[in-house]
């Protein structure tokens, strides 16, 4: 039985491993560069796109993925055309900070003139000079010589940002709604870079920002820069910044601006040649709004509220989730059974489930996934806006959330065999008395005698107290007199030595018997009617000790003080037997 139960444990606490979606259309990029610490993206993140010379239209029903640099490219100026300026004229300003320990300097090499002022003309002539894009080199300075160990390097980077809106009239930065943006697509030359989201403040008071995270750029360099390179091109849906893919909509429409930033972890000297070539709105076809079904027959599409990616409802996310949905019914029959207190079962039918609980609490500090929500390149409506402000599912996420609930409940059946069989398996446990006979089904071991020990009886703790003072006093005395023999002498010193020890527990560790030599002594059982049974055991264990009721105080007290004394004048006794055989065989004090 006990094998079974382990096996059917192991099938309850299996941990799941995950995967992110099919890359097939994902490639990770090798650079020029060999560096063997260079920064790679995690290819699950972005989508390869290619620019096209118009802005791609949401009824392209090719399955390229194109993108255009309506933003930001080498025709734009000195800013990025957000589309988003708030009347202002202060959207789309680039400017740049060095950021990080002062200790280890970083600095950029422009090609022309700049200043760190939020202004258009700031890095104007930067932009000139790279012939419309923005360019340059950033330098990390060597940290060997400073630090040798990895953990103190000091973390550098250097950002350049833009505001999707602009400033208001107090000079701070206004947040917008990208809702409609699918997300943003880039072309560029550089390495160790990273591109995250800005949010503005809201009612959550910047929580929105531990929803995201900067996602890493492939490393991308040319052998000869200059200003009319062709750069690398990708695009990141917004669900690529968001830490908690389903929290999308809850953050998208608080973007304030955008920021791409250049740091190294290594302690040697780097750098990296950058250019920022082009920006863009990414548009995939796939999200074709004149083709879109809405569940609610009387809603006439108006927007695309937020898109999902069918691999995310995968049967590794309904096979983790039915574990999930296992564990928590093992908790409700625990809460039926030894959790209830009106519920008497065995203690060993207790013990194995508190056992299988455990096991499961360590599996679910392990065993978590923060999101099942995955990145694709080919996102479907999720939820719909209609004319008239009411919302819809689409019809393509009601049929693949349904056919992913009917795995799930499969999956959960399945789970939920294995824990009924462990939990059946545990109830089938019966406490035993110190012979191994069952106790009745509906009864539980109530308290037990440990190793049918005296000192366990009510009322014999006053009684081996004073029983063990009266000894000490009795050592104490004969220590006062100085005709003592060496035998004698030696035991009462040995004995005052010990006092501080062991104190009340002196005289019952000279007579504590080898634990394999007793048996656990079961005292009574509680059953479920709520009467309580003495054992005959221990009714037999009482009349040896001359006891017929221990609830006789005085007699308990009488007995046990008895017993106790007992044991004190053999404590003496054994000490000058033992001397005397090392006296007799020459051995040492």
């Amino acid at each position: 039985m006990k094998k079974n139960l382990y096996s059917l444990l192991i099938a309850l606490g299996a941990i799941l491993l995950w995967a992110a979606c099919s890359d097939e259309n994902s490639v990770r990029i090798s650079g020029a560069t060999e560096d063997p610490n260079m920064i790679t993206a995690d290819t699950s993140t972005y989508v390869l796109c290619h620019r096209s010379l118009a802005k791609s239209s949401g009824n392209d029903k090719s399955d390229e993925c194109r993108w255009s640099a309506e933003m930001w490219s080498r025709e734009s100026g000195y800013r990025v055309r957000t589309g988003f300026d708030n009347g202002t004229n202060t959207s789309g300003i680039w400017f740049w900070a060095l950021n990080g320990a002062n200790e280890r300097e970083a600095h950029v090499d422009w090609p022309g003139k700049a200043t760190a002022d939020y202004d258009s003309m700031a890095l104007a002539d930067v932009i000139d000079k790279c012939g419309g894009s923005l360019c340059g080199t950033a330098y990390f300075d060597d940290m060997t010589l400073i630090y040798t160990r990895s953990e103190y390097w000091p973390r550098s980077s250097v950002s350049f940002e833009f505001s999707f809106a602009g400033k208001d009239s107090s000079g701070n930065f206004e947040s917008v709604d990208a809702s409609e943006m699918q997300g943003i697509c880039i072309e560029y030359i550089g390495k160790g870079m990273k591109m995250e989201l800005v949010l503005g403040e809201d009612s959550l008071k910047g929580w929105r920002e531990s929803w995201t995270h900067a996602v890493n750029m492939p490393d991308y360099e040319v052998v000869d820069p200059d200003v009319n390179s062709k750069g690398y091109e990708i695009c990141f849906p917004w669900s690529s910044f968001i830490r908690y893919a389903p929290m999308t909509r809850d953050v998208v429409p608080y973007l304030q601006g955008l920021r791409i930033s250049i740091g190294t972890d290594r302690s040697a000297y780097f750098s990296s040649y950058f250019d920022i070539i082009g920006l863009g709105e990414y548009v995939h076809s796939g999200s074709n709004e004149g083709t879109i079904r809405p569940v609610k027959r009387e809603c006439e599409v108006e927007s695309v509220m937020d898109y999902f990616c069918d691999c995310s409802y995968s049967d590794e996310r309904s096979a983790y989730e039915a574990k999930n949905q296992a564990r928590a019914y093992f908790k409700g029959l625990l809460r039926r059974t030894i959790w209830d207190s009106s519920v008497v079962i065995p203690h060993a039918a207790e013990y194995c489930l508190n056992d299988v609980l455990m096991q499961v609490l360590n599996e679910e500090k392990i065993d978590t996934v923060f999101s099942w929500e995955r990145p694709c390149d080919n996102q479907l409506p999720k939820t719909l806006t209609c004319v008239g402000g009411t919302v819809s599912e689409s019809v393509e996420f009601s049929e693949v959330r349904a056919e992913y609930e009917q795995r799930l409940r499969y999956d959960f059946e399945r789970e939920k065999i294995v824990v009924d069989s462990v939990v059946a398996q545990c109830l089938l446990r019966r406490d035993t008395l110190g012979s191994g006979d069952e106790i009745p089904d509906t009864c539980q071991v109530n308290e037990n005698l440990w190793f049918e020990a005296v000192e366990d009886l009510d009322y014999a703790g006053d009684a081996i107290h004073e029983a063990t003072e009266e000894f000490f006093d009795r050592m104490d005395s004969l220590n006062s007199f100085d005709s003592l023999d060496a035998a004698v002498r030696y035991c009462v010193n040995s004995c005052i030595e010990d006092r501080d020890t062991y104190g009340d527990k002196f005289l019952t560790s000279h007579f504590f018997a080898p634990v394999e030599e007793h048996q656990r002594l079961v005292k009574s059982y509680r059953c479920q009617s709520g009467k309580e049974y003495y054992t005959d055991e221990y009714k037999a264990f009482l009349q040896e000790m001359g006891i017929e009721d221990d609830t006789d105080s005085v007699l308990v007290y009488s007995v046990v003080k008895k017993l106790y004394q007992h044991k004190a004048d053999s404590v003496l006794e054994n000490c000058l037997r033992v001397y005397a055989e090392c006296v007799e065989n020459n051995c040492d004090e």
